[in-house]
């Protein structure tokens, strides 16, 4: 927790716009396309030049080859995953700054006879986007540690169609508490802690490149699935700063 606080630090002066933020996980997709497509052409080429080896009996130098293609795709997955680290952190300190200047907001409006109130489908957002994080941290830990495994994307799945659901809760406006809003942007910047740790243990393996195909799909998949889930914490803050301090009724 010591290293994010100061890697936070480092990322945090000056603090990145939300267009900033998003760029970064913007151009980190892009990249993992780019680098998914490559992968895939040299393993086409490098499966055909191993099946002709092994055709004419040098088995050694096709296994040789094989092994050549995996340690540069974990070299390059490696890349990728420091990448998408710091496209989460960038999210992750503007939310940070956000939350600061929206807890000022309540402070400075919040006084005897006023209310906090949010709209229905702005709290529902809110939640629905926290309980996407939750399952979007327990697939991408999973990937990363264990390789791609049945069940994960249809929990992501679920999760995306409940916030998709919770976007029609209405615009009806309900008080709420500041301990509730707390509870939310709390839940929601621990989210994305543990989505950059992950991120940083899928470098970490990567760096050590002694995996297979399996272990580095893990990887890849779970990272991404990792970076994904920043945009969804960005959600959070931004549904739950919409928030206004009203007189009561």
């Amino acid at each position: 927790m010591a290293l994010f606080l100061q890697e936070t630090q480092n990322q945090a002066s000056p603090a990145p716009s939300l267009f900033e933020a998003m760029t970064a996980l913007v151009e980190y997709t892009q990249e993992q396309a780019s680098m998914n497509e490559a992968l895939l052409r040299a393993d086409f080429i490098v499966h055909t030049q191993v099946v002709a080896l092994r055709e004419s009996g040098n088995e050694a130098e096709g296994k040789a080859k094989e092994g050549g293609l995996l340690s540069k795709a974990w070299a390059l997955l490696k890349e990728m995953c420091e990448k998408a680290k710091i496209a989460i952190m960038k999210v992750y300190t503007w939310c940070k700054t956000q939350i600061q200047k929206f807890w000022a907001y309540i402070k400075s409006k919040a006084i005897a006879g006023y209310r906090i109130v949010i709209s229905k489908s702005k709290l529902a957002i809110a939640k629905a986007k926290n309980a996407l994080l939750a399952v979007r941290v327990k697939v991408a830990k999973s990937m990363i540690v264990g390789g791609v495994k049945v069940g994960g994307e249809a929990l992501i799945k679920a999760a995306v169609a409940e916030v998709v659901k919770a976007a029609n809760a209405g615009d009806e406006e309900v008080e709420i508490g500041e301990g509730e809003l707390k509870t939310l942007v709390d839940a929601a910047e621990e989210f994305q802690q543990q989505l950059a740790a992950a991120a940083s243990q899928g470098a970490a393996k990567a760096a050590e490149a002694n995996g297979d195909q399996a272990s580095l799909d893990g990887v890849k998949s779970g990272t991404s699935v990792a970076a994904q889930g920043a945009s969804d914490g960005a959600a959070v803050v931004h549904a739950v700063s919409s928030a206004k301090v009203s007189k009561k009724a």
